[in-house]
């Protein structure tokens, strides 16, 4: 199974991207395949529908000031909150069972 690390920021661009620790656990042991970079929110709403199965631990900027999060953040935190919900695109909603 595929296993995520990633560490999020609020506003992703080349310079600050979004890093995403991309390892595999096989049996007992959990090996670091690469780590990948989003730069955009964009490129971070196509990395969630990614194919399965997968399980990620996310470290989210909560403790950033509320106009940040309610105009910048609110179109991943809506995203995140309903991914994998009846909101989501079924097409694109991955698949939940393991």
């Amino acid at each position: 199974m595929q296993i995520f690390g990633v560490d999020f920021t609020s506003a992703p661009r080349k310079s600050k991207p979004i890093t995403c620790a991309v390892c595999r656990l096989e049996g007992d042991l959990l090996a670091l395949e690469c780590i990948e970079e989003l730069t955009s929110l964009d490129a971070f709403e196509k990395w969630l529908y990614q194919a399965g199965p997968w399980i990620a631990g996310m470290d989210f900027p909560f403790s950033q000031p509320r106009k940040l999060i309610k105009n910048q953040c609110k179109r991943v935190f809506d995203l995140v909150k309903d991914f994998g919900t009846s909101k989501s695109p079924k097409s694109t909603r991955p698949s939940t069972t393991y």
